[in-house]
């Protein structure tokens, strides 16, 4: 069948409503490589748990925001979810890449919020830098965590607000070598740290970039 009109057929389907069919079933997992501190960049204040780089077939959306470590909402409306492997307590692979809409995500159990995502504002620049542009912040307990994409988008500076919300200073933590898009944080247990989550998802290269950052408590 002509793309064209295959591209045609998928945008009616979402016009009417109707979950296509790659938006309900298991997403193929072509490959995946774990990556290395060293080919993230400069780490900062973080450790590495684990990052990993999946090639995807048929995901055709993008990242719309990053609700755990094994959930993501997409810009059409549904649901992607996966099962991270480790090994120890190192973060080794991404497994059961699956999508779904909000009606079948709660049908499977999925624990799926009720508000998809919330803005969390700071400077659309990084401070001192023209080429930095804000793609993402997260709370972090009493902390404010920004992801700036700098030089194109090749890179991702990681920066914590501090003071007043409204006219914060910025402390940059971090300057990863890679295009991360979204974030999100999740607590250690019985720790007081947090783990931080970073994903993008390239669509012309079916590329999943996911990253797992342990971030320490600050210092008293």
């Amino acid at each position: 069948m002509n793309r064209a009109i295959i591209l045609t057929l998928v945008a009616l389907t979402l016009a009417s409503g109707a979950a296509p069919a790659w938006a309900e079933r298991g997403v193929r997992k072509l490959s995946s490589t774990a990556l290395t501190a060293g080919e993230l960049g400069n780490l900062g204040d973080f450790t590495l748990v684990g990052a990993v780089s999946v090639h995807l077939d048929h995901l055709n959306t993008q990242i719309e925001g990053l609700i755990r470590s094994d959930l993501a909402s997409t810009v059409d409306g549904r649901w992607l979810r996966w099962r991270p492997v480790y090994r120890g307590s190192q973060l080794v692979d991404l497994r059961d890449f699956k999508t779904a809409t909000p009606a079948t995500a709660l049908k499977r159990g999925w624990q799926v919020p009720a508000v998809r995502s919330r803005n969390i504002q700071l400077p659309s620049k990084f401070p001192g830098r023209s080429d930095c542009f804000l793609a993402s912040a997260t709370t972090v307990s009493s902390r404010v965590l920004g992801a700036w994409h700098c030089e194109a988008g090749t890179r991702t500076i990681l920066g914590e607000a501090l003071g007043d919300l409204a006219n914060p200073d910025i402390r940059q933590v971090a300057d990863l070598s890679l295009k991360l898009d979204r974030l999100s944080a999740e607590p250690v247990m019985h720790n007081g740290s947090h783990h931080i989550l970073l994903v993008s998802y390239n669509q012309p290269d079916r590329r999943f970039l996911y990253v797992n950052l342990f971030w320490p408590l600050p210092a008293q």
